[in-house]
């Protein structure tokens, strides 16, 4: 299993928009995709908020493959087309 630990960061008033953006768009596709994903949790820091969130892979291929299809999914193209500026860091495990 492969456990991918993301973060983002964003302006503290664009916190809200970017964690329904997850919700409403992100979840369902990397659930419809056979990932699993559990979070965001959401902190607001005096430099700006950050998200952060879990996701679940099977294995590395399952990851790569899935990120793949996320981009192309046509809902998460959409929730894209209202632009949130961030930066993302991520760290990958595996069991």
């Amino acid at each position: 299993m492969i456990a991918e630990f993301r973060t983002y960061r964003c302006a503290a008033a664009d916190l809200d928009r970017l964690a329904a953006r997850l919700h409403a768009a992100a979840v369902p596709v990397l659930t419809d995709l056979g990932a699993e994903v559990l979070g965001p949790w959401n902190r607001i820091r005096p430099e700006g908020g950050e998200l952060r969130y879990v996701v679940h892979w099977r294995d590395a291929a399952h990851q790569e493959q899935g990120w793949l299809e996320f981009a192309r999914d046509r809902r998460w193209i959409e929730a894209r087309r209202s632009p949130i500026a961030i930066t993302i860091d991520r760290d990958v495990w595996s069991v």
